[in-house]
């Protein structure tokens, strides 16, 4: 547990018990006190100890604030196709590895900074996570929670084939339902069950203020970002392969 400020309590512990001492040899001196000294004490507290209210590691809040970047992995020839990947292993293309290497070159300078690489045990994502973390010595830990949602009989398919051939289930995915579970496949709730355990995992392994980078696949990556406070409807849309998106949380 990290240290919060207590400079400021121990001194308006101290006045108010000064108070009280002057309160018994005279009212009106400890009132004069009270009025004009508290609302200065605490303006000051506000101004300069703003950490203590919402400090990362404070336990009399119990959050601990920590920072994410998330990342899709690279591209694949099943992206460039638009085919849905799933569960389906898919290396990345040549593009993909040039992407990685572009945000490898992107991150170096401030890599050091991190605490742990978490990626998704699919090749693409941990082809991506290894190209990031290059020589560095930031530990690469592979997670399952973090693998692609399993989208069944959809996987190696396009949108436009699934819509012509099971239009009545196509139609459904589409509408949003979490609970919707394509044939053979999981659920948007599964997923995003798993996700959040995983976030509250990360809150009790790594110390406060630490930096984490997450490398999976695109609704994990819009999942995520629900999770973190993007709770917009649309979340999965726009994110593209090996952007970093970062975030800041507080977690109990």
């Amino acid at each position: 547990m990290g240290g919060c400020h207590y400079g400021p309590l121990l001194i308006w512990a101290f006045f108010i018990l000064l108070t009280f001492h002057f309160s018994l040899l005279n009212f009106q001196f400890s009132l004069l006190i009270s009025n004009l000294f508290y609302p200065c004490l605490f303006v000051s507290i506000i101004l300069t100890e703003r950490k203590f209210f919402a400090h990362d590691s404070c336990w009399i809040l119990g959050y601990q604030h920590m920072e994410l970047t998330l990342i899709r992995h690279g591209e694949t020839f099943w992206n460039k196709v638009d085919k849905i990947q799933g569960q389906a292993d898919i290396p990345l293309s040549e593009s993909g590895i040039h992407q990685a290497q572009t945000l490898h070159n992107q991150l170096r300078a401030k890599l050091s900074q991190y605490t742990a690489i978490y990626a998704s045990p699919m090749k693409r994502a941990l082809k991506t996570a290894q190209i990031l973390q290059g020589s560095n010595q930031i530990p690469l830990i592979i997670e399952e929670r973090l693998k692609s949602r399993d989208l069944g009989d959809f996987s190696g398919q396009t949108l436009e084939e699934i819509s012509k051939r099971t239009p009545k289930i196509y139609a459904l995915w589409r509408s949003g339902d979490p609970s919707f579970c394509p044939p053979n496949g999981e659920s948007t709730r599964e997923t995003l069950d798993k996700l959040q355990a995983f976030l509250t995992f990360l809150s009790t392994v790594h110390p406060p203020n630490s930096k984490i980078i997450i490398v999976t696949h695109r609704e994990s990556v819009g999942i995520l970002m629900y999770l973190l406070g993007n709770q917009t409807k649309d979340a999965l849309t726009g994110i593209a392969n090996c952007v970093p998106y970062d975030f800041s949380f507080n977690l109990a």
